[in-house]
């Protein structure tokens, strides 16, 4: 089932690439300040920052209206009470964001963009560091089922991007990510936890065509 909506996904993509005024590539490096509401075990985080990286295909409807879908890997470091011990856990995460972005032009070079869309988020590597002298129980992710998961959320963008060349461009902008939807199936049904994310986008795109 899963791989049926990617599909539908992807030739959805080609058709709209062929019936529009040409494509956008890119990448960006993103300096990341976010926060965590707990959940059953994890401990509330505020003000922590991380470095997150991403890329994106841009397609344009027009000379102001664009789709974009990103792909961004993120990493978050919480912390866990556990009823024997606590630990600090390190996790990676894939997100994609799919944006409508509305632009227009200050002058011969330089345009102001905003956008707004869905995001999903999983996890795709998890770690848990705990103190040398804990005996730590066999059957832990199997109780608290927080090994993997989906989460659903929204994603907002401003930014400013100045031609550099006629077919690419060097870009800022600032995004704010609000998680708020738990999409996965939780063994125990232990309470989610949300990330809620601001940050600095620093990047390049090339136009295609």
């Amino acid at each position: 089932m899963q791989s049926h909506k990617f599909i539908t996904a992807i030739i959805v993509l080609v058709f709209f690439s062929q019936i529009t005024t040409g494509q956008t590539v890119g990448f960006y490096i993103s300096p990341t300040q976010y926060n965590q509401n707990g959940g059953l075990v994890y401990n509330n985080v505020e003000n922590r920052f991380s470095t997150d990286f991403g890329i994106f295909y841009k397609i344009h409807m027009s000379n102001n209206l664009n789709i974009q879908v990103d792909l961004v890997k993120t990493k978050r470091i919480s912390e866990v009470d556990y009823s024997f011990s606590n630990c600090k856990v390190f996790e990676d995460f894939v997100e994609i964001p799919i944006l409508l972005e509305l632009s227009n032009k200050i002058n011969d070079k330089s345009s102001f963009f905003a956008s707004i869309g869905p995001n999903i988020s999983t996890i795709f590597k998890q770690e848990l560091l705990f103190p040398e002298d804990v005996n730590i129980p066999t059957d832990l992710k199997t109780e608290y089922g927080y090994s993997s998961y989906w989460k659903f959320g929204l994603i907002a963008n401003i930014g400013i991007a100045h031609k550099i060349t006629p077919r690419s461009s060097l870009f800022v902008s600032a995004s704010s990510r609000h998680e708020f939807k738990d999409l996965s199936i939780n063994k125990n049904n232990n309470p989610a936890f949300f990330y809620h994310t601001f940050s600095i986008n620093l990047g390049w795109q090339f136009k295609l065509r």
